[in-house]
């Protein structure tokens, strides 16, 4: 792909920075990937040492203690990890692995069934600790939060024909994964907003709109990286199909769309602040739920921030070296056909 500038976009958020916990969950993170032999060659590891999980983590929730940000950068690591693992199976044409793998998560996350490979054993992990001493709804937020991004690999590695639009934007929403980083808000803060107030129409729009807006934003940062894999479902891709035209012509029109959403964002939060009181007086949930939504804000600076900070996205050469296009280590080989664990 030609060279792309990432155009100047909208931000309305002032920088937060990064939680001061971030190295101290580093070890944490690691220890607990090796637990379940993840990731599972050199070749990957290498490639989550480029992403930094723990600095998304951190810049996600600024204000986190390292008590409340250890299974957050837990879960964002293995989010990448499995991300990785599919992409490599659906561009390699192991469309049976990739649809039984993400069967067997959905399942996990689901609680409906029981994992054979390292990837579940890791899920079930990170879930059940997430999970301890919450309430059932906000549980059942987080679990179908995870099963309904799990759940778009599959119509990705069934999309052969390549018929996905730029336009499929359920799809694209889902796909980003960002619903539970944003449910997680609640648990960083050690509160729990009620269930009415979580499921106003305004707050789901928040949440819509504010993965929308990353996964779009993230399709501008790994251009670069999926063209080298020819992964055919980034944004940037999809348009340069549909119109015959440049990279960057691509990118701009993904940054006027970017800017559209973060106003319908923002309309959403002010809208979801006038829902919650016409249905609460109740002092204690108003100030949780405007501490929940600072969260949704800071994710999406924080997701802002981290892009052009890692070298997952800056290291194009890096990644193509390990790719299984270009020879490298076939990364989902062992865990995506192993149905063991030891």
């Amino acid at each position: 792909m030609e060279p792309m500038n990432i155009p100047t976009l909208a931000i309305p958020y002032p920088l937060r920075g990064a939680s001061p916990a971030m190295d101290t969950v580093l070890e944490d993170m690691w220890t607990w990937l090796d637990r379940f032999e993840l990731p599972g060659t050199q070749a990957m590891r290498d490639q989550l040492t480029r992403t930094r999980p723990e600095l998304t983590a951190a810049l996600y929730y600024p204000h986190a203690d390292a008590a409340h940000l250890r299974l957050p950068a837990r879960y964002m690591a293995w989010g990448f990890i499995v991300d990785d693992l599919f992409d490599d199976a659906i561009l390699a044409h192991d469309m049976q692995a990739a649809a039984a793998f993400a069967d067997e998560l959905v399942g996990i996350a689901r609680g409906t069934c029981h994992p054979s490979r390292p990837a579940g054993h890791a899920l079930a992990d990170v879930m059940a600790d997430l999970c301890r001493d919450r309430t059932p709804s906000w549980r059942t937020a987080l679990a179908e939060g995870t099963a309904g991004w799990l759940a778009t690999y599959r119509v990705e590695a069934e999309d052969t024909g390549q018929q996905m639009s730029f336009e499929d934007i359920p799809h694209r929403r889902a796909s980003v994964g960002e619903v539970v980083f944003f449910h997680l808000h609640e648990y960083v803060a050690g509160i729990e907003l009620p269930a009415q107030v979580r499921g106003l129409p305004a707050m789901a729009q928040a949440r819509d709109r504010g993965s929308e807006w990353i996964g779009l934003y993230n399709d501008l940062y790994s251009a670069g990286k999926e063209a080298v894999v020819d992964y055919p479902f980034n944004a940037i891709h999809l348009l340069r199909r549909l119109h015959g035209c440049s990279a960057q012509a691509a990118g701009d029109m993904v940054a006027a769309v970017l800017d559209g959403l973060m106003g319908q964002f923002e309309a959403a939060c002010a809208c979801a602040a006038t829902q919650v009181r016409a249905i609460t007086g109740d002092r204690r949930v108003l100030a949780d739920f405007e501490a929940v939504l600072d969260g949704y804000r800071c994710l999406l600076r924080g997701n802002f921030d981290y892009h052009p900070s890692t070298d997952r996205y800056r290291d194009v050469a890096a990644y193509a070296a390990d790719s299984p296009t270009s020879g490298g280590a076939p990364w989902s080989a062992s865990a995506l056909s192993s149905a063991e664990r030891t």
